[in-house]
């Protein structure tokens, strides 16, 4: 069946982009000359799923793609500890995997880190806002690089150009989902699904778009109204999960596009 996209997100935001072994953060910045950002990790499994490989056959195979069966690794780290598997046992990885989530949520109890790299004294209250706020802008830039392919759509731009544009929301969908995966492992289950849920929407309007389906052709369609219904949904389950009052979490996240409640709708 293999390893499902929410499991996914579970890994990386427990694991807080970071390698469980040596600590060191998964996704490079962008370059100075345009290039995009790199993932430097591996969703490693603990108990190898093929015959021959590492640590393999001690596991139930059909839970070898479940979350307790993958650790988040550096690839530098993942080659090693698969070439060393006397060492590295199972037992081994599921407490080095322990012990780094351990060292996550203390590190995210104690600070968290705000735009321009300012540590703050925090609790899990204000970083689980901290990281909805982080969603939210993912998704707002999101929304606006599929505006632009809506709008070629319409003025149809030459077919290096729109490839452009497709590059630049796909990138926008896997920073969005990263974002979704810190909301994921910060919040309760409810919350984690109704995320799940606005991400779903949201890379259906973009697939949309990207196969020029939108703008629509059909007078005052709306296909994708929904969106803004699960926007809600996920705005109340945090206010219940928080104490704070919708406003409040709202307030935290401002944004500047139609995420906020204004503007057209698709």
């Amino acid at each position: 069946m293999g390893t499902t996209d929410k499991t996914r997100k579970i890994l990386w935001g427990r694991a807080g982009n970071r390698c469980a072994d040596c600590r060191r953060e998964l996704i490079t910045h962008r370059t100075a000359d345009g290039d995009e950002e790199a993932i430097v990790g591996d969703e490693a499994h603990i108990e190898a799923k093929s015959p021959g490989g590492p640590r393999y056959g001690k596991g139930d195979p059909a839970s070898l793609d479940h979350y307790d069966n993958l650790i988040l690794l550096c690839r530098v780290d993942h080659k090693k500890i698969d070439d060393q598997p006397c060492y590295y046992t199972v037992d081994r990885l599921l407490k080095l995997k322990a012990d780094h989530e351990a060292w996550v949520n203390h590190a995210l109890d104690e600070r968290v880190t705000l735009p321009g790299g300012v540590l703050v004294e925090t609790n899990r209250q204000t970083y689980v806002l901290t990281v909805y706020r982080g969603f939210r802008l993912a998704l707002d830039i999101w929304e606006a690089r599929i505006d632009a392919v809506i709008d070629a759509n319409v003025i149809t731009p030459n077919p290096t150009e729109l490839q452009q544009l497709h590059d630049h929301c796909a990138q926008a969908w896997r920073n969005s989902y990263v974002a979704c995966g810190h909301l994921t492992a910060a919040t309760t289950a409810e919350c984690a699904d109704a995320a799940e849920r606005v991400l779903a929407r949201w890379k259906s309007l973009a697939d949309d778009a990207v196969d020029g389906l939108l703008p629509s052709t059909h007078p005052g369609a709306d296909p994708h109204d929904d969106i803004f219904n699960t926007e809600d949904e996920l705005l109340e389950l945090l206010s219940a999960a928080t104490g704070m009052t919708p406003s409040t979490v709202r307030n935290s996240a401002p944004l500047t596009g139609r995420l906020g409640g204004t503007g057209k709708r698709y």
